[in-house]
């Protein structure tokens, strides 16, 4: 009797403390990304093409591993017409996987955007705004994060002076750091 109580202590021993030294190295949840993106623009119409790309901040905050919260910023060149800037920012609430652990995550959302164009050296400007959805890929490491995602932008925000456009995309890679 007394064998077998020590050799059940023994073993309820040893699996408590593999299990103590497994939680030891579990990696905290990081609920804070920042980090720097490449920007893509796209905005189609029947018979033009607007192309702009540059860099951007993203910051996200994760509420829980399924919700969280995100801003980005860029700042874009048209790709045909150097003179044409854009300065761009959305701000969106995703749903979806694994926001603050480490691995693999998935995630759709909606948001706002707001775009302004100008031209260099000179007052003309217009701006634009509304309504989008959004979703993208990623993976997380314990203090790094790698994402890929495209928005779809209300088209009809872009319309100026009776253009119809077709579509209103927006993309970006992004490298953020976890904490």
């Amino acid at each position: 009797m007394m064998k077998g109580l020590l050799l059940s202590s023994s073993v309820l021993a040893v699996f408590g403390l593999t299990s103590f030294s497994a939680n030891a190295n579990e990696v905290p949840d990081r609920n804070f990304n920042i980090g720097v993106t490449s920007y893509v623009t796209i905005i189609d119409g029947p018979n033009s093409r607007d192309e702009l790309s540059g860099g951007g901040l993203i910051a996200t905050y994760a509420f829980s591993d399924r919700w969280a919260a995100r801003i980005n910023a860029g700042s874009l060149e048209h790709d045909s017409i150097s003179q044409i800037e854009s300065d761009t920012s959305e701000l969106a609430i995703l749903w979806g996987r694994n926001f603050n652990q480490t691995g693999f995550k998935w995630y759709v959302g909606g948001g706002f955007f707001q775009d302004k164009w100008s031209v260099k050296n000179s007052n003309v400007s217009e701006s634009f705004n509304g309504g989008m959805l959004t979703g993208g890929l990623g993976y997380n490491w314990n203090r790094v994060a790698f994402d890929f995602w495209i928005s779809l932008r209300d088209s009809s925000k872009y319309e100026m002076q009776g253009f119809n456009l077709d579509s209103a995309t927006t993309g970006g890679l992004a490298l953020s750091l976890r904490f």
